[in-house]
């Protein structure tokens, strides 16, 4: 990931600090989950897989960003 990228995330994760919760990208990913599984398209079924281990780095991802931003390792 490019420093550019890394900068607009971490914006906008500053944008959006006072509704981003645990919860919130829970349901993020629910809804991205439900709407694949649903979908009568089976091409993104076959991706599902992928997604799930992209929502795995996002995590990780955020979590380190959050730390950033609060300054609270952990």
């Amino acid at each position: 990931m490019d420093e550019k990228m890394k900068q607009a995330l971490l914006e906008c994760c500053e944008r959006n600090c006072e509704v981003l919760s645990p919860a919130v990208v829970a349901f993020m990913k629910d809804v991205v989950d439900t709407a694949i599984k649903t979908s009568d398209n089976k091409v993104d079924d076959m991706f599902l897989p992928i997604i799930e281990v992209g929502f795995k780095v996002f995590d990780d991802f955020l979590a380190k960003q959050v730390d950033k931003i609060d300054g609270v390792e952990g």
